[in-house]
C-alpha cells in the first residue's frame, strides 16, 4: 500500500471495550477524515468528514435463530442506517454490497463508491507441509450456514457416487457449532466420514500447500460481500467452483465454474467436470490467475486517496 506523502502522520489506538468508539474518538488527535471499516459510526462524536466500508449484510439475509439474536440484528440495522446516513462517502467492496445497500437502506447511490479490497498472495509464501490426501476437493472458511457447506458436501457425496473415485474433500477452516454438527451429521448418515478431511484452523504457510496441491476450490457461499478465498485459489492457479449469483459470480467472472449454491447437482457435476479434464484444469488455471491480478491493495489504496482527495 502507498505512504501517504510527508511525515505529519500517526497511528493512532483509540482503545478497546465498551463505547470504545465515543469515547476513544473524543479523546484522539483531531483528523481530517475518518475511515470505519464497517459501517457502525459513533452517536456523539460527528468526525469532519468520514467514510465507512460496506462488507456483506448476512444477518439480514438468514433468518434469526433466537430472540437474542433477532434483537441484536435489529439494532445493527439500525446502526448501520445510521452510519450510512451520517456518512459523507460508502465504500461498498462489490457491486453486490451495493445493491444490498440500495435496496435495504434509505441511501443515495452517489454516496457509494465500489473499491474491490486486494487479496493476501498466498502461493508467494514459504510453504509448510501438512498431511492432505494424493487427490483432493478443497474448501477454505468458517463452518457457517451462510457458506454453503452441507450443499457441498452434498455434491461431494454425488460425485463420488458416480466416478467411483479415491479423491477426498478437505475442509480448512475452524469447526464447531449447530450448522457444524448438522453438516457432521450427514457426513455419518451417508458413510463418507473416510472421504471428508475436517483439518481446523491451518496457518497460511499450511494452507498455501493446500492450494498447490487441491484438484479445485470449492466455494459455493450463500452470501458473501466479497470472498477472498476465490482470489486466492486462482492466484494460485488453482481452478474454482464458486456461485452463479452475487459477488462472487462478480469476483471469479468467466475464470470459474458457476454453480446454482442451491442445487447440489450442479455441484458435484462441476467437480466431475473437473476431475475429468486435465485440459479444462490447465485453462481454468491460466485464466484465473490473469483474473485475480486484476486486485491488488495498491489499487485498492489508490481508488481510497482520490476519494479522500475528492472529500477534502
Amino acid at each position: 500500500m502507498p505512504v501517504f506523502k510527508g511525515s505529519n502522520w500517526k497511528v493512532e489506538v483509540v482503545g478497546s471495550g465498551k463505547f470504545w468508539l465515543e469515547i476513544g474518538l473524543s479523546k484522539a488527535p483531531t483528523a481530517d477524515i475518518y475511515v470505519f471499516n464497517t459501517p457502525i459510526m459513533p452517536f456523539f462524536f460527528k468526525p469532519k468528514k468520514s467514510v465507512v466500508i460496506a462488507l456483506d449484510f448476512a444477518y439480514r439475509h438468514f433468518k434469526s435463530k433466537n430472540l437474542k439474536e433477532f434483537v441484536f440484528n435489529k439494532f445493527l440495522f439500525f446502526l448501520n442506517n445510521f452510519s450510512f446516513k451520517r456518512a459523507d462517502a460508502i465504500v461498498s467492496i462489490s457491486e453486490e454490497t451495493k445493491k444490498d445497500i440500495l435496496k435495504l437502506f434509505d441511501v443515495s447511490k452517489q454516496k457509494i463508491k465500489v473499491i474491490y479490497p486486494g487479496f493476501k498472495k498466498i502461493c508467494s509464501l514459504p510453504v509448510r507441509e501438512i498431511s492432505l490426501p494424493e487427490y483432493f476437493f478443497l474448501y477454505v472458511g468458517v463452518i457457517k450456514e451462510r457458506k454453503n457447506l452441507f450443499n457441498i458436501v452434498k455434491g461431494f457425496r454425488e460425485f463420488k457416487r458416480s466416478d467411483k473415485t479415491d479423491c477426498k474433500l478437505v475442509i480448512a477452516g475452524k469447526s464447531g457449532g449447530e450448522y457444524y454438527e448438522k453438516v457432521l451429521e450427514f457426513i455419518k448418515s451417508e458413510k463418507i466420514e473416510s472421504d471428508v478431511a475436517f483439518l481446523g484452523f491451518i496457518d497460511d504457510n499450511e494452507l498455501a500447500i493446500a492450494y498447490k496441491k487441491a484438484i479445485a476450490l470449492v466455494f459455493p457461499s450463500l452470501i458473501e460481500g466479497f470472498g477472498f478465498p476465490v482470489l486466492e485459489a486462482m492466484n494460485c492457479g488453482l481452478p474454482v467452483i464458486t456461485s452463479k449469483y452475487g459477488s462472487l459470480a462478480e469476483i471469479a467472472g468467466s475464470s470459474g465454474i458457476l454453480v446454482d449454491p442451491y442445487n447440489s447437482g450442479e455441484i458435484s457435476s462441476a467437480m466431475k467436470k473437473i476431475y475429468s479434464d486435465n485440459l479444462l484444469r490447465y485453462e481454468m488455471s491460466s485464466k484465473g490467475i490473469i483474473r485475480a491480478e486484476e486486485f491488488s491493495w495498491q489499487r485498492s489504496a489508490e481508488k481510497f486517496i482520490n476519494l479522500f482527495e475528492n472529500l477534502q
